[in-house]
């Protein structure tokens, strides 16, 4: 009776020093907690997108649906991968750990949220870079190009089953394209972004500078996508150092959601006209003291005012039915000029009023 005993004894395998669960466990879940609250973010920033840009284009709106799906499948893939790691086949040697079918879903799908969000930076950046075929192309190139090494080590892993088969060199060297490239646009879109929208080099920049370290912070290290160039070339080393151990797994799992965010933060960090999102390019607000009336987008003078601008709100009630709000011009004396109505000055003065009131048709604003 005590032989079966001992036998089944013998079976188990020798559970996993401290040391062991940090280096593998430990870091998944740590990343898995990491994750998780950057897809909260999402979920927070994506209510925030479609409440204060509901007049936005369809391709934008159709893209920030579409990654906020993809963020939540990666999200669901990964629990229940965790589970079977850490639960299920919690007493297994490390070695004779499976990539299941979740994992690897996740990970194709992470690498297309990589994807599409590079070559949406690749249309900023040809935007703002008043059409630079090339530089948006090399780009585009890139992104592609890490994308089919990113899917074909996805269907590796599916098809060797094993995560310690990770460590082989053939392993090695297509996630390593894939991260590599991946890297290389990602630091061409922040360099990009970082030299059109200089002020000193874009003239719809001056005096746009961002005041305060908080507005530096979201601007020149989330809207201009350094934070995901730093953490992808991170995930990138630490997967090429050492594949064999887990240290990259938080990287993995983070980096993506990292992606959604930048590019969600970009979009909502916009002005609001007439419910469609200015870039800040296109803004006429700036960084002086001088006070100026609320308008959308247009051209600015050295005054900081807009020469072709709306304001943000497209009409407006009165006894008679709705009137259109608009500033057709500014004269060269910085007047305001409307079609059928007196010329008021640029702080907004009606001369026979108060200094503060605006006469529009038959209504009255107080500035």
């Amino acid at each position: 009776m005590s032989t079966p005993a001992g036998n089944a004894t013998a079976a188990l395998p020798p559970p996993l020093t401290t040391e062991e669960l940090d280096q593998t466990f430990g870091v998944l879940f740590i990343g898995f907690v990491v994750s998780t609250v950057l897809y909260g973010l999402t979920f927070f920033q994506t209510y925030i997108y479609f409440s204060r840009y509901p007049k936005d284009n369809v391709w934008t709106k159709s893209t920030v649906g579409l990654l906020s799906l993809l963020d939540t499948a990666t999200s669901a893939l990964m629990s229940q991968a965790l589970y079977y790691y850490l639960i299920t086949m919690f007493a297994s040697p490390l070695g004779l750990l499976d990539a299941t079918s979740t994992f690897c879903a996740e990970n194709g799908l992470a690498i297309l949220v990589a994807f599409l969000v590079q070559i949406f930076f690749a249309i900023r950046v040809w935007t703002v870079s008043n059409k630079n075929w090339a530089l948006a192309g090399a780009i585009a190139f890139f992104a592609v190009a890490a994308f089919a090494f990113g899917i074909t080590m996805t269907v590796q892993i599916f098809n060797q089953k094993r995560l310690s088969e990770l460590a082989t060199t053939h392993m090695k060297v297509v996630a390593a394209l894939s991260q590599g490239l991946a890297t290389l646009a990602d630091i061409m879109i922040t360099g990009a972004l970082m030299w059109y929208l200089s002020p000193s080099r874009n003239v719809l920049m001056k005096g746009k500078t961002p005041n305060g370290w908080f507005e530096k912070l979201c601007t020149y290290v989330i809207n201009r996508g350094t934070c995901v160039a730093v953490i992808q070339l991170a995930y990138l080393l630490a997967f090429v150092i050492v594949p064999a151990k887990q240290i990259w797994m938080p990287f993995h799992l983070v980096v993506s959601k990292v992606y959604v965010n930048t590019l969600l933060a970009m979009l909502n960090s916009r002005e609001i006209t007439s419910g469609r999102g200015a870039y800040e390019e296109e803004s006429v607000s700036t960084t002086t003291s001088q006070p100026k009336l609320s308008f959308g987008r247009g051209v600015t003078s050295d005054t900081g005012i807009s020469r072709s601008v709306r304001f943000n709100m497209d009409t407006m009630q009165s006894a008679d039915g709705e009137h259109n709000i608009e500033l057709d011009k500014l004269d060269s004396q910085g007047a305001v000029k409307f079609e059928d109505d007196p010329v008021f000055d640029i702080a907004g003065r009606d001369h026979a009023k108060s200094p503060l009131d605006i006469k529009v048709t038959q209504e009255t604003f107080t500035a």
